[in-house]
């Protein structure tokens, strides 16, 4: 008798470049006598229900997607009282899970591991009534706290560094004579003070910006912004600027440029992501 395998796909996991090799995975099931069923999620919790409804009735599940879409199938398989074999095509942008499993982006590899039927267990824990296979967190997907939290975060980061960064000005020939009594020294470094200290806020902001694109699944984008905003526009500036007016004004006056420039790119980014978010949400 042919044993049959649901192929479960969700078509917005990841960069969406598993569909290239949907026809090769069909084959190498194929090839080793599979009937096969095909189902392209549309909804959030999608592969859940389905599953809920049709999974008794094959042998394996097959779920092409990422860490959250392997945990729907999982909350669906474990409301079965007869449970298919699951198997897991990573094809999400992180892939946490599959990693561990020694799971690569290759489908057609992932298609032969299955193939090959040698079945690994793993533990599935539960919180209130939602089963997790790898992490569980607290107040997850809860889309409507991100603005909230970062509103409290660049005032909280506001407030402290101009707190902080007047403070070391004002009583910088105090601090600074801690380690020079030298005056001219100490001029210099009140006056690097007054341009960068005073204006040091910005640097938080730019970072709470940074923190809150991780937060939400980004960590590639604000790195890249991060680089060329406060490291390579610096480098420009020393070899334009700087070079032309050759004074420490204009070399120290490039931090609070640059960190401006640098926060409102990542200022941009965090809103097109953040409608990005609700459109998917």
């Amino acid at each position: 008798m042919r044993k049959k395998v649901l192929l479960l796909i969700n078509p917005n996991s990841g960069k969406k470049n598993s569909k290239g090799q949907l026809l090769d995975v069909l084959n190498e099931f194929a090839s080793h006598n599979y009937q096969m069923e095909v189902y392209v999620s549309q909804k959030q919790m999608d592969i859940c229900h389905y599953i809920e409804e049709h999974g008794e009735d094959f042998d394996v599940v097959a779920v092409f997607g990422g860490d959250g879409t392997l945990n729907e199938a999982t909350n669906g398989l474990m409301k079965l009282e007869h449970k298919p074999i699951i198997s897991y095509f990573p094809t999400g942008t992180m892939n946490d899970f599959g990693t561990n499993f020694g799971l690569t982006n290759d489908m057609l590899q992932c298609a032969k591991i299955a193939c090959k039927e040698n079945v690994e267990s793993f533990d599935v824990g539960k919180m209130n009534s939602r089963y997790f296979n790898y992490v569980a967190g607290f107040g997850a997907k809860k889309y409507n706290r991100i603005d909230k939290i970062l509103l409290e975060c660049l005032g909280i980061v506001t407030v402290v560094g101009l707190v902080l960064g007047q403070g070391a000005y004002f009583f910088g020939q105090q601090l600074l004579s801690i380690y020079s009594s030298d005056e001219r020294v100490i001029q210099f470094g009140i006056n690097r003070l007054a341009v960068i200290s005073t204006m040091y806020c910005l640097c938080g902001i730019m970072d709470t910006l940074v923190g809150s694109l991780r937060g939400i699944g980004y960590s590639i984008l604000p790195m890249l912004v991060s680089l060329t905003g406060v490291c390579l526009i610096r480098v420009i500036w020393i070899f334009t600027v700087f070079k032309a007016v050759h004074t420490t004004f204009s070399l120290y006056i490039s931090y609070p440029i640059t960190w401006v420039i640098t926060l409102v790119a990542h200022g941009i980014c965090f809103m097109v992501v953040r409608k990005k978010i609700r459109r998917v949400a």
